[in-house]
Formats: C-alpha cells, sequence, structure tokens
C-alpha cells in the first residue's frame, strides 16, 4: 500500500503510514485501521483510502 496522510488531531500535525494492504468493505463500507501515531504516541482510528479518522467521517454524516 502507498503512503497515505492524516492529521493528528490531538498535534495538528500531518503524519504518514502506509500500515497494511490496501483494503476496500464489503459492499461499500469504510474500512478503518488502528494507527500508532508518530506525533502523540495516540491511537487513531483512520480510513487509509481516505486519510480521514473515524471521527472526521461521522462528523460528515448527517443524523437524523
Amino acid at each position: 500500500m502507498p503512503p497515505f496522510l492524516f492529521r493528528c488531531p490531538t498535534t495538528a500535525m500531518l503524519v504518514q503510514d502506509h500500515s497494511g494492504p490496501d483494503e476496500q468493505g464489503e459492499d461499500g463500507k469504510k474500512v478503518y485501521r488502528a494507527i500508532n501515531c508518530l506525533a502523540c504516541g495516540g491511537l487513531h482510528l483512520v480510513n487509509p483510502l481516505t486519510g480521514k479518522l473515524m471521527s472526521e467521517e461521522a462528523e460528515d454524516t448527517p443524523r437524523w
């Protein structure tokens, strides 16, 4: 899998990762990877296809 970037929510730094093979969920479902952040040392759930955190993509989803 090629490297991807995501923004650490704690430090606001861009972090590069390239963990694991490129995956897509079944029936178009989103797949997230647990990434050990090099900027803050924390654990973030990141969609490697978009580089967005799970919390960012949840904000984009309308709640009815």
